[in-house]
């Protein structure tokens, strides 16, 4: 087994690293493009292959396997390909231990018997309502989605469109995304035992939001703590760590510069600020510049996503931002601003500029992060939303670590749904219409 040192691999709209084990048995290479996120009237199913050589895909199918020769793609992460011998002996069906199910060896009428998968009896398989998945008897039952079409763990009962958002948007039938942010460590500095990267927080708030299938994911800025100007190692590890947990979602996640993203002052095209090239380089799959924009089309109409860089903030992107909203006004039935820093914030300076521009124009939902708590404000008649909620410190009494679901309705309006991970339940939800 060879090791290899980090290596970046850009899937999709955000960059993820691999690293030891991925060479085994003199074989190398093993992302796989994940399958396209998937939308419909009642959820969702993003098939997960990222960074995957086979195995299941989350979805009642399986990952293509990029294994050749005698190398599978070996459990239970099936992350790398080596040589695995299938595990049937003895067994009469169920998992091979190699990503694939072995042969259903039991007569007519009778089904092999989990957890064990070696004895057959009677059993009958549980496929009524399902479209693919286990049928509980050790075997699989018979795919029933049409071509473009999945069917979602863990129920297996509903076949679900493909519509992908990648990193420059894309169509739906109905908004329905997670967002996050404020996913940092403690302290800065190197990362110790006393002052970790909160990746088992975010890797939670990335697994809930897969099981609830949203289409993309999208975070309100701070993805690291190095604070320096000049440790570019060190911001990029933590950059990375950020990464390799969004990589779970297997669908677009998009970023947003905050605070921590360009320590010690304003970071403007051409910085050479450690944190900043550390987050451009993860941002480079969906944009050159720290600010961007994207739509989604819906079936109810255009939402166009504005998302502002609060530290880069200049008179160039002050011409696009005026330029993108003045846009969205005339096409857009929603429009959506995302930026780092809450209305208010004295620390950065150009955020009553910002704000003065973006109240010139229409917008839907403003979603901020930087206070490591949540609160839903109730100016522009509730639009505002705080949400620094991704696993740096929280700084106030019940606060909690979480996300939020923002689900477009049938009737136009736009659901904001608040979770506790810890729970996995809402804690609040709220609504609000189109651009006013």
């Amino acid at each position: 087994m060879q090791h290899r040192s980090f290596a970046s691999l850009v899937v999709g709209a955000i960059v993820v690293v691999a690293s030891a084990c991925s060479s085994v048995n003199g074989e190398n290479g093993f992302v796989q493009t994940p399958g396209a996120s998937v939308d419909g009237d009642g959820g969702l199913c993003a098939p997960d292959c990222l960074g995957k050589c086979g195995g299941p895909d989350g979805c009642g199918g399986t990952c293509t396997s990029i294994c050749s020769g005698a190398n599978t793609c070996l459990p239970p992460l099936y992350r790398v390909c080596g040589t695995c011998a299938p595990s049937c002996t003895g067994k009469c069906g169920g998992p091979d231990g190699c990503g694939g199910n072995c042969d259903l060896t039991c007569t007519a009428g009778n089904g092999c018997l989990p957890p064990a998968f070696t004895t057959c009896g009677a059993c009958t398989p549980s496929c009524a309502g399902k479209c693919g998945g286990p049928d509980s008897c050790g075997g699989i039952c018979a795919p029933t989605c049409a071509s473009g079409q999945a069917c979602p763990a863990p129920s297996y009962t509903q076949c679900m469109n493909t519509g992908p958002v990648g990193p420059h948007g894309g169509t739906v039938n109905l908004l329905h995304f997670g967002i996050t942010g404020d996913t940092r460590p403690p302290n800065s500095g190197p990362l110790t035992a006393s002052n970790p990267y909160p990746t088992m927080v975010m890797n939670s708030i990335v697994d809930q939001m897969k099981a609830h299938g949203v289409q993309f994911g999208l975070d309100l800025g701070d993805h690291m703590y190095s604070n320096s100007r000049t440790d570019l190692p060190l911001a990029t590890q933590e950059m990375n760590l950020y990464l390799g947990s969004v990589s779970r979602l297997g669908s677009t996640w998009f970023l947003v510069q905050g605070n921590h993203e360009c320590y010690g002052g304003a970071c403007y095209a051409g910085s050479t600020n450690g944190d900043h090239v550390a987050f451009m380089h993860a941002l480079a799959p969906i944009s050159s510049t720290p600010y961007y924009t994207f739509d989604v089309t819906t079936s109810l109409g255009i939402a166009t996503f504005v998302i502002i860089a609060d530290m880069s903030y200049d008179t160039t992107e002050a011409t696009w931002l005026k330029q993108t909203l003045t846009a969205a006004d005339a096409k857009a039935k929603y429009t959506i601003v995302v930026r780092h820093h809450p209305e208010g914030d004295s620390s950065v300076s150009t955020n009553k500029a910002e704000m003065v521009v973006v109240r010139q124009h229409k917008f839907s939902l403003l979603l901020t992060g930087h206070n490591h708590l949540y609160n839903h404000m109730t100016v522009d008649n509730g639009r505002d939303i705080i949400l620094g909620t991704g696993g740096a410190p929280l700084i106030a009494g019940g606060a909690f670590h979480g996300y939020a679901l923002i689900d477009q309705q049938t009737n136009g309006q736009l659901k904001v749904t608040v979770y506790d991970i810890n729970s996995a339940t809402p804690v609040d939800t709220w609504s609000v219409g189109p651009n006013p």
